[in-house]
């Protein structure tokens, strides 16, 4: 909080907690279930109309859960 000095409020940060907890749970092995249901359909479709597309940006379009190891 020193690096904000006095600018990040209490509500601020329980923003920013509540909003890294919900990223975790959506994207990590535990969340696969939820995040099909939830995201199953959008990244489906991205992955139809996009797919073949060149990344020159080095993003990818995989997510957690679907990655082979």
């Amino acid at each position: 909080m020193e690096a904000w000095g006095s600018s990040a409020s209490d509500v601020d940060l329980d923003k920013v907690r509540s909003t890294i907890k919900q990223f975790y749970r959506d994207w990590s092995d535990e969340g696969k279930a939820e995040r099909e249901a939830c995201y199953g359909g959008i990244m489906k479709e991205l992955e139809e109309r996009f797919g073949g597309v060149e990344d020159k940006y080095g993003f990818s379009s995989t997510y957690a859960g679907e990655i082979d190891s």
